[in-house]
């Protein structure tokens, strides 16, 4: 299941950093309104796509948010 961010701002002092490319996903926490938090582990960030790809903890598959 893919979500999609719709108007809303990303910070101003974030940056993309897409030429530095870390070897291991970090850990993370994402907030939802309307569903629990998810943990797992950041994959990638895509800036001008305003993604982000998590892998749930205990998860198999990437999730797209």
């Amino acid at each position: 299941m893919a979500t999609t961010l719709h108007n809303l701002g990303f910070s101003p002092y974030l940056e993309d950093t897409s030429s530095d490319k870390r070897s291991a996903p970090e850990p993370c926490v994402v907030s939802f309104f309307d569903r629990a938090d998810l943990d797992g582990n950041l994959v990638n960030f895509l800036f001008e796509q305003r993604t982000v790809v998590v892998q749930a903890i205990g998860a198999n598959n990437n999730e797209n948010i």
